[in-house]
This record gives C-alpha cells, sequence and structure tokens, in this order.
C-alpha cells in the first residue's frame, strides 16, 4: 500500500514541477515575462585547414527576468554575400540564470567545395556582407517557444587580410 502511494505522491510533485515550470513559459508566450536579449559580440576567424575553414560567432544571452530559462539548443546559418554556406544545429541545454547572462560560441565551419565562392567574394569586392541567423529554443520540448536572432556586418579586405596574415606566416 505504502509503495503504491509513493508513487502517487512522486506522480503529483512532478506534475506540480512541471506544471510551474510551464507556467513560466506560459508567462513568456504571454508577455509577462520578457524574452532574453541576444547580443552579437564577435566574429571569429580560425585558420583554414586541408578540409575546411572554421569561423566562430560569440553571442550573448541576457535574461531580464527573476527567474531562469532554460535554453533547449539552438539553430544558425551563416550567409556570405547572399549565399547560405553554413547550417546546423545544437541541441546541448543552458541554463539562463535570473537578471544574469551566458556567452555562446556558434561554429561556423565552412566546407571545402564553399571556400572558393568567399575567397573569390574577398577578391572582387571591398566589403564583403555576412549574415547571421538562427533561433534559441525555450522550453522542454524542441521547439517549444523560439527566439529569433539575426546579426549582419561587412568586412573589409584590409580586415580579412589582417586576420589572415597570422595563418599565412612562415613557421619559424
Amino acid at each position: 500500500m505504502s509503495k503504491k502511494i509513493s508513487v502517487y505522491l512522486l506522480a503529483w510533485l512532478l506534475a506540480v514541477m512541471l506544471g510551474l515550470w510551464a507556467c513560466g513559459l506560459q508567462h513568456l508566450a504571454e508577455g509577462e515575462l520578457e524574452p532574453p536579449q541576444v547580443t552579437f559580440k564577435a566574429l571569429h576567424i580560425n585558420p583554414p585547414t586541408c578540409e575546411d575553414w572554421p569561423l566562430a560567432c560569440t553571442l550573448q544571452l541576457d535574461n531580464p527576468n527573476p527567474q531562469p530559462l532554460k535554453i533547449q539548443g539552438f539553430d544558425y546559418e551563416l550567409w556570405i554575400e547572399g549565399q547560405r554556406l553554413v547550417q546546423g544545429e545544437c541541441l546541448e541545454a543552458l541554463n539562463l540564470p535570473a537578471q544574469g547572462q551566458a556567452r555562446i560560441v556558434v561554429p561556423l565551419l565552412i566546407k571545402l567545395p564553399s571556400i572558393p565562392k568567399v575567397l573569390t567574394a574577398f577578391f572582387q569586392k571591398q566589403k564583403i556582407a555576412y549574415e547571421i541567423a538562427g533561433s534559441f529554443r525555450l522550453g522542454p520540448g524542441i521547439g517549444l517557444l523560439k527566439l529569433p536572432f539575426r546579426f549582419q556586418g561587412q568586412i573589409t579586405q584590409e580586415e580579412g587580410w589582417e586576420r589572415l596574415q597570422q595563418f599565412l606566416k612562415p613557421k619559424t
């Protein structure tokens, strides 16, 4: 008999906890809680390899709410000169503290077949336009509530050469 009561008690506690957590998402969806702010911090150019060119961007999430939020991963895309070169997702969960912040590094791996497109644009134009877009997923299920982000910028040939020079110098 006590085993049966324990199971019911555990189920009831779980239902209450899920209900309270779902209320937080409902408050966010209804505008009672503010969505986190997403800020673009940096675009990182890493050394090219034989197979790809790893870039990354750093995003900062700021939670203005008095309660923590659970990020259930994100998806992302990188566009250069209007061409989508990278698309991916991260399923790693992240707790965004109440009235706190978190920095996230988004991997942007340009595969070998796309590198000539980037270099051609780089040599033909004084400025290369890029766009990083995607969305963070809030909640227990994928796609329960999405927080979109989109950042656009330009990099000049001079900036690009400065960043690439460190990788092109012969090693001593």
